[in-house]
């Protein structure tokens, strides 16, 4: 077990394949995780990181008062693409012997735009069960492009929680877009009880809104596939 600013991290089985791991840039995908009082950061293909494929983050271990931990971080290229961004935080939490905690967890990749400019929507969707825990989602854009940099945009899915359940909830936040590269942020943050566990997958997406216009041609278009189909049968 190796103390890491005083969260321990535990980091069994690591195993690289050469012909699949692939190095990115200093200021690729990289999760933080936080009990309140000390901070750790896992980037892709660092110390930590057991997973060897680029766009990929996986982490287990004990962090503070959570003695089970199972994290899985996704970004492109695995996920999505510069222009397409997409990215995906799933974690399973569980508390046995130690007294309740909370953990904050946060998932970040910068570089992204999109390949049209005008309106355009953050959407984040999360799913999960808690068992006398609670757990607080939200997705945060920065224009800033830098990695957990302070959101311009934010989507939050709030808060679920209580003794035994599941949750699943889908929030978006438009905004304009105007050009040049920016970073998402995803951020959850678990409280467990002692006994305690939790589990989620947050997925957000950044999207373009089609202009009234181009709408109109498609449903044109469509109108016009239908009716010709119709002519055909008859």
């Amino acid at each position: 077990m190796t103390v890491v600013r005083g969260l321990k991290v535990l980091v069994a089985g690591v195993v690289f394949i050469g012909a699949l791991a692939t190095s990115k840039p200093a200021d690729a995908l990289a999760i933080t995780l936080s009990d309140g009082s000390s901070t750790i950061s896992v980037g892709d293909n660092g110390f930590g990181d057991i997973n060897p494929l680029s766009g990929i983050i996986t982490v287990t271990g004990a962090f503070g008062a959570f003695d089970i931990n199972v994290i899985t971080g996704l970004s492109a290229p695995v996920l999505g693409s510069s222009t397409n961004p997409t990215m995906d935080l799933s974690q399973v939490s569980v508390n046995y012997y130690g007294g309740s905690g909370s953990l904050t967890v946060s998932l970040s990749d910068n570089n992204f735009s999109l390949s049209q400019l005008g309106p355009a929507v953050l959407t984040s969707q999360v799913g999960g069960t808690y068992l006398n825990s609670s757990v607080t989602a939200s997705t945060g854009l920065d224009f800033g492009n830098a990695l957990f940099g302070s959101a311009d945009v934010v989507a939050s899915n709030g808060t679920y929680g209580g003794l035994l359940g599941s949750f699943a909830n889908d929030a978006s936040s438009g905004f304009n877009y105007t050009g040049g590269a920016f970073s998402l942020t995803q951020t959850v943050n678990l409280t467990l009880g002692s006994p305690g566990s939790a589990s989620f997958d947050l997925q957000s997406t950044v999207s373009t809104v089609p202009e009234p216009a181009s709408v109109m041609l498609l449903g044109l278009g469509l109108t016009g596939l239908a009716a010709f189909s119709r002519r055909k049968l008859s």
